[in-house]
């Protein structure tokens, strides 16, 4: 995210608020390399559904157990 761009501009509003309600998906989300958070974000943004965007969250949560 460069400085012209605000937090809801690189965030999709769905994915900010499905990972704040899951702190392992936050920890997790937060430990992602630069190109592994921008490729959860690509995917976030083409999500058309909330099941689908549970699963990116669901994924990212569980992706170090």
């Amino acid at each position: 995210m460069n400085e012209d761009q605000s937090f809801h501009e690189c965030m999709p509003i769905g994915l900010a608020v499905s990972l704040a309600q899951n702190i392992d998906a936050v920890n997790n989300f937060s430990l992602l390399s630069k190109q592994e958070r921008a490729a959860v974000l690509e995917k976030a943004r083409k999500t058309t559904t909330k099941a689908e965007m549970i699963t990116i969250v669901s994924d990212i949560a569980n992706k170090n157990k």
